[in-house]
């Protein structure tokens, strides 16, 4: 059962996520895939600056539960579309008192890393 609002939840995240992106092909998308694959070239990071970042609340119906989802996502500077990095913090070990107990902003620094790269970052966690 846990397993599954898990899924359901993670699932929830990635199509907004997807939908925010949109689906053109873009020069910086290729951009930075080509540049994963050569080894040695870098790409100019993005200044942290020109990062947009977003916080906000989303209420999910998985089965017949409600669920809050607290999100914090990183844009990079353009006009996209970018892909998709998915950032979830797993399970907590301590069960309920953990997971209230996890701060999304601990995931920040990581996530302001992807959008430098080129991604749209998306860390997401259930508040209840």
């Amino acid at each position: 059962m846990c397993k599954r609002i898990y899924a359901a939840i993670l699932l929830a995240a990635v199509l907004l996520g997807v939908a925010a992106c949109g689906t053109a092909k873009s020069a910086r998308t290729e951009r930075n895939f080509t540049a994963a694959r050569a080894p040695g070239s870098a790409l100019p990071a993005a200044p942290g600056s020109t990062l947009t970042i977003a916080k906000e609340s989303v209420s999910v119906r998985i089965g017949y539960g409600d669920y809050d989802l607290e999100t914090l996502t990183v844009t990079p500077p353009g006009p996209g579309p970018f892909p998709l990095a998915v950032i979830s913090h797993g399970v907590p070990f301590g069960g309920e008192t953990a997971r209230r107990k996890i701060r999304l902003r601990r995931y920040l620094p990581l996530a302001e890393d992807f959008a430098r790269r080129g991604y749209k970052a998306v860390v997401f966690a259930r508040t209840r």
